[in-house]
């Protein structure tokens, strides 16, 4: 029976290279560096679309993106004291995602804060004039062919 292997080498004690962790950590920044320059230059993916649901133009859609960037920059720290007045943690904001837990909500709702559906929103961004209906959204698209 043929044997496998030469039986007077001594096993290998050297270790196969490794991925080191710094490797790792610079992948994982790199990653999370792309996603948040890909979420910030949404705005500017969406200006055409946004022209054509609303009917604006580049003017009107880039001055509702500037503004809403400038207000969400000013009312975090009215944002802040409210939520640190009614006792909700630093924890319960986690980027643009404002849930909070269930006790907090009539302390919430007393401070002057609206619970709403999506149904309701939609409802109210309709009679604010900021959501065509399909019919108005059908002669736009009629009006301004692409």
């Amino acid at each position: 029976m043929p044997r496998e292997g030469n039986l007077n080498e001594a096993p290998s004690l050297v270790r196969p290279p490794s991925l080191h962790y710094a490797w790792v950590v610079a992948g994982v920044t790199f990653v999370v560096l792309m996603a948040s320059a890909a979420i910030r230059a949404t705005p500017g993916v969406l200006l055409v679309p946004l022209e054509h649901e609303f009917g604006w133009t580049r003017a009107t859609t880039s001055s509702a993106v500037s503004l809403g960037l400038l207000l969400y920059g000013l009312v975090g720290p009215f944002c802040a004291a409210v939520a640190q007045r009614v006792g909700i943690p630093r924890r319960g904001f986690q980027g643009d995602h404002y849930d909070v837990p269930e006790e907090y909500l009539g302390d919430l709702l007393a401070a002057g804060a609206q619970h709403t559906t999506s149904r309701e929103l939609l409802r109210r961004l309709k009679a604010a004039g900021l959501r065509l209906s399909p019919e108005q959204r059908r002669q736009f698209h009629d009006q301004h062919p692409s």
